[in-house]
């Protein structure tokens, strides 16, 4: 029992060192946020946009981001909404119709997900008698645009960028613990992480709606040939390997509806953590060669999108079987301090990058205070919930679901406290 103690206190050690090495960057990300802010280049001209709605049975929402849409800022006959109906049994189709966007219907029970019904509305306006288009921007039909969201995000556009991700924010953040989870990880991605990664001039990260991919981009693809269960890391990591590093626009800001139920919450973490293996799998060699040859981003994206999932599991699966030996010969308590030291460590490390998102953002998140403050700690519980959401992506076959939304806000319901 001896050795079995001296391995499980040696491997715990080596995880902590570990975790501290891969994540310490992420710190150094929080800070550098605090004190610069990212110059980024812009320009005037103003681009024809292409804006893109992937749907399923959204009738209810979509009229909500059709209007905010509607009420841009920008140039009327600069920008066109394009709405998928994909597989829906609804009024989707006709709500968006009745909103002024261009609908293409689609019915295929065999290909489904997001990343088919992309590539079929892509296909649909290029074989339409719609104008080539500068360049295409994403959204979700659950999504909020604030009104001068395409101005700012072509501004950026204008600046050279081919790939932009826009700062995402929460519509529905006050909700419960569930949904400030989701809206504290993406709030945190973009004050924090994407705009250090915009001041060392690295490539920024695009998470799935509000964001913006070039002409040049789609014909580089040859449209949006991406269809693992997490298309858009996909779409990212495959530019990037071309030399297009996405580009972040912090002022060009939208909501995005983030679920309440916690089962739901695991089962749509679920399907991007298995969407992550599989880009990690289909791209390992390639960013490991990309990573050897300097690149920056290369190396995040490495170390990002799966690993930690890996660690995760096997360390779960390791320490629960070695500490169910110890515990029966009574030598349990000989492990227990490396334990807690490695809980307690990545408990501190969770608050700090939640209290540094929610009090430098704090005006942009749109909740009561008191609900601000009691979610920094409620985001524990939330991110140690990747621990089996992490076991069973490497046990389980996981699909393609929708997820239902059912937040009934515009923009000035989502910024009342």
């Amino acid at each position: 029992m001896d050795a079995l103690v001296d391995v499980v206190n040696g491997f715990n050690t080596v995880l902590l060192c570990l975790f501290g090495v891969i994540y310490a960057y992420q710190v150094f990300y929080a800070l550098l946020a605090l004190v610069r802010k990212p110059k980024i280049p812009k320009g005037e001209k103003i681009h024809s946009l292409a804006v893109l709605v992937a749907a399923r049975n959204e009738e209810k929402v979509i009229p909500y981001l059709l209007e905010s849409l509607e009420a841009q800022d920008y140039p009327k006959e600069s920008y066109r909404v394009f709405v998928v109906a994909d597989n829906c049994t609804d009024r989707t189709a006709e709500v968006a119709r009745a909103h002024g966007a261009v609908v293409f219907e689609r019915t295929d029970t065999e290909r489904v997900g997001k990343g088919y019904a992309m590539e079929y509305l892509l296909s649909a306006i290029d074989a339409s008698e719609e104008c080539p288009f500068d360049a295409y921007v994403v959204f979700d039909a659950d999504n909020l645009a604030e009104e001068n969201f395409l101005t700012e995000i072509n501004k950026v556009y204008g600046g050279g960028a081919e790939i932009i991700a826009a700062y995402r924010n929460a519509k529905n953040y006050g909700d419960n613990w569930v949904s400030a989870g989701h809206g504290l990880w993406f709030i945190r991605e973009a004050s924090s992480l994407n705009a250090a990664r915009s001041i060392l001039k690295q490539g920024c990260v695009v998470a799935g709606t509000g964001f913006l991919f070039s002409r040049k981009v789609k014909e580089l693809h040859g449209g949006w040939p991406f269809h693992t269960l997490t298309e858009d890391t996909e779409f990212m990591v495959a530019s990037s390997l071309e030399g297009y590093r996405a580009a972040y626009a912090p002022d060009a800001e939208f909501y995005d509806e983030q679920t309440t139920s916690f089962v739901t919450s695991f089962r749509q973490r679920l399907r991007w953590a298995k969407g992550g293996i599989q880009v990690f799998r289909k791209y390992f060699g390639a960013l490991l060669r990309s990573s050897f040859h300097g690149n920056a981003t290369s190396l995040e994206q490495l170390i990002s999108i799966a690993p930690a999932y890996l660690m995760m599991t096997f360390a779960l699966v390791f320490n629960v079987v070695c500490s169910t030996v110890l515990l029966f010969a009574g030598r349990f308590f000989e492990i227990l301090p490396i334990l807690l030291l490695l809980c307690v460590s990545l408990c501190v490390c969770i608050i700090f990058f939640a209290s540094v998102t929610t009090f430098s953002q704090w005006r942009r998140i749109h909740a009561p205070g008191w609900k601000k403050v009691l979610y920094i700690f409620t985001f524990i519980p939330f991110m140690f919930s990747y621990v089996p959401i992490a076991l069973c992506a490497m046990i389980f076959p996981v699909t393609w679901k929708p997820i239902p939304h059912t937040s009934h806000k515009g923009l000035e319901d989502v910024k009342k406290k």
